[in-house]
């Protein structure tokens, strides 16, 4: 049975959310206790292993010591001028010592240069205490544009930017390889940049690949890199789901001219609205790829098999993000007797469903290493938003807190299971 969840700690924006992330919190001692705090040790994102701590799909990271930080990304549009702006928000999520279990204290409303911010990844490699200037997030914006903050406990820095398309494309999505030295983006007008960082500290980039006409002419809403950072995983506006070969890019060298990727795989059946989001999972050694549609239904292909499962959900509204979460902060909920063996996985997801609030999903793979079946079963949701449910993320280290926004409310609720 699906456990409807309310909010432990309400709070709202001066603008509305589009995008949000948790991010780790190092204090003085963390140096010390890097294990402790590692970005992986909260979202097992299997998604992009090494790369972005966050699904395709809006975003992940840790929480140490009862503390984490959240950062949101916020999008407004000046209905007469039809100008964009946003801004990037800093909390500071205080989790041990209070009345409801959980508060967010505001450090800093950094505006953007130009735009709006349309998606957040952090670059895992920078979420270690010992990497210098603290953590790296990439910002997608609405005028092309790639840029890099920094995130200390209580300051957002820009450190630089990339325009990748001219000023009136919306850069729609971010991915970083499991490596994390590419990075893919899809843009509002059907095409896919692939990025490549050109220094160590993670703040150059340079385009090595540009796919045009991905969706055929329409929005390229979501890109995620595969497990193995082989294959580029798309979906679009048009309702299809396409893969794209990468091994043109593995030779590493600098050069000039621009890479070819080529598809090998694209389905517009399957989907009967536009595809919004892509997790990729490795259940038993084996990669499987996890959908979200504004169709509201889940679904699972499977890459090595080129086949998509016989099991969908039905999640109530559009499935804009979705999110690895971690198996250790799930091992309190009672699973129903006789439905579970040693020989299946359980993964739990979070789902960012749009007018249907925010929904904590279990993905069940029956069969061992040879999956025969999977059973989709929502088992949380929150739904005391008023509006879009663009961006959630999982914050807390002992206990998983979550916290899911709202768009034109603006609101931003905490809540647990």
């Amino acid at each position: 049975m699906t456990r409807a969840v309310s909010s432990l700690y309400t709070s709202f924006l001066d603008a509305p959310p589009a995008a949000c992330l948790s991010v780790p919190f190092h204090g003085p001692s963390d140096a010390c206790d890097e294990a402790a705090n590692s970005a992986a040790s909260l979202i097992s994102n299997s998604s992009n292993d090494g790369g972005d701590g966050g699904g395709n799909s809006g975003g992940g990271g840790s929480a140490g010591h009862g503390r984490s930080l959240l950062v949101t990304g916020t999008y407004t549009l000046d209905k007469e001028t039809q100008v964009r702006s946003g801004s990037l928000v800093l909390h500071e999520v205080l989790i041990e010592g209070k009345q409801d279990g959980i508060e967010l204290k505001h450090h800093q409303t950094l505006p953007l240069p130009s735009g709006s911010v349309l998606d957040i990844r952090l670059l895992k490699a920078s979420a270690s205490p010992s990497f210098p200037s603290g953590c790296k997030l990439l910002v997608a914006t609405s005028t092309g544009q790639v840029s890099v903050y920094s995130v200390s406990p209580t300051c957002i820095t820009f450190l630089s930017t990339h325009q990748v398309t001219d000023a009136a494309t919306l850069i729609l999505s971010l991915s970083i390889s499991p490596d994390g030295l590419l990075v893919s983006t899809t843009t509002s007008d059907s095409k896919i940049h692939i990025l490549k960082f050109t220094d160590s500290t993670f703040t150059s980039l340079k385009q090595v690949s540009e796919i045009e006409n991905v969706h055929t002419g329409l929005e390229a809403w979501t890109s995620i890199f595969s497990l193995d950072g082989k294959t580029l995983y798309s979906g679009g506006d048009d309702g299809s789901f396409a893969s794209w070969d990468l091994s043109s890019l593995e030779n590493g060298e600098d050069d000039e001219e621009e890479q070819t990727v080529g598809q090998t795989y694209r389905n517009r059946n399957i989907h009967t609205a536009g595809v919004t989001s892509i997790l990729p999972v490795a259940i038993s050694g084996t990669e499987y790829i996890i959908t979200g549609s504004y169709d509201q239904y889940v679904r699972i292909f499977s890459p090595s098999t080129k086949r998509w499962l016989d099991t969908s959900v039905d999640l109530e509204g559009g499935v804009w993000r979705l999110e690895l979460l971690s198996n250790e902060n799930f091992d309190l909920i009672p699973k129903e007797k006789g439905n579970s063996s040693d020989e299946n996985t359980v993964i739990y997801v979070l789902a960012s469903c749009m007018h249907a609030g925010c929904c904590i999903l279990s993905a069940e793979f029956k069969g061992g290493v040879e999956i025969e079946h999977v059973s989709l079963t929502p088992i949380a949701t929150m739904k005391e938003h008023e509006s879009m449910n663009y961006a959630s993320a999982c914050v807390g280290r002992d206990a998983p807190m979550f916290v899911s926004t709202s768009f034109y409310d603006r609101r931003v609720c905490c809540w647990s299971l």
